[in-house]
């Protein structure tokens, strides 16, 4: 059987949230003086505008031309888009883990059904762990949809990784925003029987840096891959497998254009939602792009 999966943090749009996007690009420029919680104020209200939108309109594209059985992460999923979420596929279909009262971990999966899900919590974060069957396949698939802490060491992501052994069962795959590139995850890989990655993948990132960037704000964001999707022995990789950020979908480019929307706030040409939508069409849907493989096979 071939797989498609995807792993996207959607950036949720509550402003003590996203602001912390927008804060590193500010403090690292001196010339820019627009409170970054300005800027998440009025992406609060774009989010409810176009953006949620634009969200929906790519997963709804994704989920029907996928050939294939696909497997959706999505983290900082706000309550505003569970019930859309919930019209996409069907209600054994979705698995929904809460984190916060305003931030959830959502797996949507077609061509088969989830025979059961839960979540285990990781300090101040949660793994949501779905069991899936597919139609054309009789064994049941394990995934975990994970969102790590971006101030977590490399030794709490182990200590985890240790959490996440004991409530997974092979075949698996573990998905989601690690908040750290794959340099800095070799023990908690060493944790999983024969974990696969594609380490060839060296062109192009999904998100900032995180772990560089810090909470310092001394220099401009990195960019880099800290996005991953991890499949255990049983899974192939064939000649047909594509593992790719996607930068452009349905017409929308994905990834922020931070210092493009600062300019635009300081020269007061942006002062509320219409406006961003207007000066800067169908963009900025996420700080982090999707990560998106195709026809791997089990």
């Amino acid at each position: 059987m071939k797989l498609n999966i995807c792993t996207w943090n959607l950036l949720n749009p509550e402003p003590t949230i996203s602001f912390m996007s927008w804060k590193g690009w500010i403090k690292s420029n001196p010339k820019y003086k627009i409170n970054p919680y300005t800027i998440a104020s009025v992406d609060y209200n774009r989010f409810i505008e176009f953006r949620s939108h634009a969200i929906i309109n790519i997963l709804n594209w994704m989920i029907t031309k996928s050939p294939c059985s696909l497997i959706i992460c999505l983290q900082e999923v706000h309550p505003l888009l569970l019930d859309k979420l919930k019209t996409l596929v069907q209600s054994n279909q979705i698995a929904i883990g809460q984190e916060t009262q305003t931030n959830y971990l959502v797996t949507l999966i077609t061509k088969g059904y989830i025979t059961e899900y839960k979540q285990i919590h990781l300090d101040k974060k949660i793994a949501l762990i779905t069991k899936i069957k597919f139609h054309k396949l009789n064994q049941i698939i394990s995934c975990a949809n994970i969102h790590f802490y971006w101030k977590w060491s490399e030794y709490q992501i182990q200590t985890f990784g240790q959490e996440l052994v004991s409530n997974l069962d092979t075949p698996f795959i573990i998905a989601g925003d690690f908040n750290k590139p794959i340099d800095m995850l070799e023990e908690f890989m060493g944790l999983f029987d024969c974990v696969l990655y594609n380490s060839t993948l060296n062109q192009g990132f999904s998100s900032i840096l995180t772990h560089k960037h810090g909470s310092e704000f001394n220099s401009k964001p990195e960019l880099g891959q800290i996005d991953h999707i991890m499949f255990s022995s049983e899974f192939r990789i064939g000649n047909s497998t594509k593992y790719k950020f996607l930068s452009k979908l349905l017409g929308y480019k994905i990834f922020y254009q931070f210092e493009k929307i600062i300019k635009l706030f300081e020269s007061k040409k942006i002062t509320n939602q219409s406006d961003w939508v207007v000066l800067s069409p169908n963009s900025g849907i996420s700080d982090h792009k999707p990560v998106f493989v195709s026809n791997i096979k089990i």
